[in-house]
């Protein structure tokens, strides 16, 4: 054991200066990390993807597995891990913290790949340089079970915290087809269907990281200077695509929702996911879009490193729901025909802290082609998409003349999130607001209350989510926790009809789809009491779902302070944070009365309230009298002509 001790101590001060050497070379802070790919085992010596198909833009298939160890995570040793707005106004870790979380990850994830053995498997390993996340690579199969018994082995090391297999298989969201919804749809009425009439904000001074399948062949729609491509060392060849090149278009450039937005491309044909995730991280990126993942709907490794991304390191993650891709017959809302292979939600956006969006039609409708199914095995009480926005036969985005998919729908609510987070800089660190935020400011479609499973809550609404940017509330919860603990406590002062709507979303990178033995995310319920303590509304969390959704009207006879909380349901041990956030808007609702008196008019009556307002009613006859010409309404009493007015029966 002292052996061990003492190689570590050795081999930690090795990788320490290693990294302090190299650090000295790099010109700031915001530079990205150096590559790191470790070659054990056979001559495999970089994950290679093969060429993609034109059509749906897919890569080869390789096998991963991808390994959270388990030691204590630096932001709990560090008592305070400062967050201050530098000259620039950026929000971001203190660059002193950035380097200490480099010295202190990577030595450990390498220390412990060696301590476990992994020199001996046959694959490429990533270790990450900012979380205790290490993922192998495999190029054949048959590698890949060559190694699985040793894998099976080492979860049972008290080091591992946990691990996650696959088939590594990653597509751009892409639809290549443009049929559907017959209209075209001008990107300038997109921009007003989310809300979007003004240009007070364009994200300026807000770092937006794309993720892509490849980088952008062309950057004629960006402005100079607000643009910034990944390209590793030794790259002698990058993957360049249209696709990101018209996703970027859509998010920031000259004609996107985000303007000024400082943008990074990254392409996962060159890098894997979690080097982009590194790179972001390291360059002080304050949100992020991915329009491209696997359509599997499944909770896997990559949801689970977004979400722990989301909780530790503050950035938030907007992934494209994906694109169903059917037969060309289906028509909105229809199941498929018998043969027809459905096409689940992209898995990059079902993490439970990132956001996940579908896409809208001109007619304000689901696209037929968003996905939204989920697989029929494992935990899949999620509820995804969280939002739609326009996506479909998109037309007038610089110089392409129609981009149509879940891939632009994605990057105009991240543009959305950079102008909110440009007018309220604070929430660039708070992630867990903006699901929340923009869940509870989404418009309805078909008058929908609460969640659908096709377009979550409704389709992003730019306006009305400023208006609550500035009433949230946010806390982190761990340790043991009492039953009946509030968590989060707000009052607000009503009179008259109230309306309340309220969100709240609970975000942890504990995840239950993959055998975590504690259920977090029904941990917590919303109770809304008057002066005296009664309740008028509650609702708990027994869905599952990281989310509590709530649209309750009442009548205030007497004016007066009202308390909405956020209680704990259970008692529970809880050995990572999560973190609670809540927005709710209170509104003031004139409560219509009409007048019981119907006059006759024309096929109709006319009740009128003292606002002004009204209500139109059909005539109202009894059963027995529908086969008469004539028949007398029982409300108003005036002699009907059935051949010719319509009529309510009764």
């Amino acid at each position: 054991m002292a052996k061990k001790i003492l190689l570590f101590i050795i081999f930690t001060m090795f990788v320490n200066y290693s990294v302090s050497f190299i650090s000295s070379f790099r010109p700031s802070t915001y530079s990205k990390p150096s590559i790191n790919k470790l070659v054990f085992g056979s001559n495999i010596t970089n994950e290679t993807f093969g060429e993609a198909d034109d059509e749906y833009f897919l890569t080869d298939s390789k096998y991963y597995v991808s390994i959270q160890f388990n030691y204590e995570s630096l932001e709990n040793l560090l008592e305070n891990s400062a967050t201050i707005i530098d000259d620039n106004v950026f929000i971001h870790p203190w660059k002193d913290q950035i380097e200490k979380e480099r010295d202190y990850y990577y030595p450990k994830n390498i220390f412990l790949l060696n301590e476990l053995g992994f020199i001996d498997f046959n694959c490429s390993i990533y270790a990450s340089y900012y979380s205790p996340f290490v993922t192998l690579f495999y190029d054949t199969y048959d590698n890949y079970i060559k190694d699985m018994g040793l894998i099976l082995k080492l979860n049972e090391s008290e080091f591992i915290f946990k691990s996650y297999t696959g088939e590594y298989k990653i597509s751009s969201i892409f639809s290549p087809f443009n049929f559907g919804e017959s209209t075209n749809y001008p990107f300038s009425q997109a921009l007003v269907d989310s809300g979007i009439t003004n240009s007070l904000y364009t994200g300026n001074n807000v770092r937006v990281g794309i993720m892509d399948a490849y980088l952008p062949d062309s950057l004629t729609n960006f402005i100079p200077g607000k643009y910034n491509l990944l390209i590793s060392a030794g790259t002698t060849n990058p993957s360049y695509h249209p696709h990101p090149s018209m996703v970027g278009s859509v998010l920031g450039g000259i004609y996107g929702v985000a303007p000024n937005a400082n943008l990074f491309f990254a392409s996962n044909a060159d890098n894997s996911v979690e080097e982009i995730v590194d790179y972001f991280y390291s360059n002080n990126v304050s949100v992020v879009n991915m329009s491209m993942g696997n359509s599997t709907g499944v909770y896997d490794y990559y949801s689970a490193i977004f979400d722990y991304y989301t909780t530790e390191k503050k950035i938030t993650f907007v992934a494209s729901a994906g694109n169903i891709l059917r037969d060309i017959k289906t028509i909105y809302y229809a199941e498929p025909t018998t043969g027809v292979p459905k096409s689940r939600l992209n898995n990059f956006s079902v993490g439970d802290n990132v956001i996940s969006v579908g896409a809208s039609s001109f007619n304000k409708k689901v696209s037929w082609k968003s996905s939204w199914e989920k697989a029929t095995s494992g935990n899949t009480n999620f509820e995804k998409p969280n939002i739609v926005a326009p996506g479909e036969k998109l037309i007038g985005v610089g110089n392409y003349s129609s981009l149509d998919g879940t891939s632009f729908s994605s990057p105009i609510v991240a543009g959305i999130i950079a102008r909110l987070m440009e007018e309220n800089v604070i929430l660039k660190i708070h992630p867990e607001i903006f699901m929340a935020i923009l869940i509870n400011s989404a418009s309805p479609i078909d008058n929908q209350i609460g969640y659908n499973q096709r377009s979550g809550y409704g389709i992003v609404n730019y306006n009305e989510a400023r208006k609550l940017l500035y009433n949230y509330s946010s806390s982190i919860v761990s340790g043991n926790v009492n039953i009946g603990t509030s968590v989060i406590t707000k009052s607000f002062y009503a009179s008259g009809n109230t309306r309340i709507k309220l969100t709240a979303s609970l975000f942890s990178h504990v995840d239950i789809n993959l055998g975590s033995a504690i259920t977090q995310k029904n941990l917590y319920n919303v109770v809304i009491k008057n002066s005296n303590g009664t309740i008028l509304q509650s609702k708990d969390n027994s869905s599952y779902s990281p989310i509590i959704f709530l649209d309750f009207s009442f009548y205030a006879s007497v004016p007066s302070t009202y308390t909405i909380s956020i209680l704990q349901n259970n008692s529970i041990n809880v050995p990572f944070n999560y973190i609670v956030g809540m927005v709710f808007d209170v509104s003031s609702e004139h409560l219509h009365i009409y007048n019981d008196h119907y006059t006759p008019n024309g096929s109709k009556h006319k009740a009128y309230c003292v606002c002004g307002d009204f209500i139109s009613n059909l005539h109202v006859i009894n059963s027995n009298e529908t086969s008469n010409h004539y028949a007398n309404c029982v409300l108003c009493n005036a002699s009907i002509d059935l051949y010719t007015t319509t009529v309510l029966v009764v």
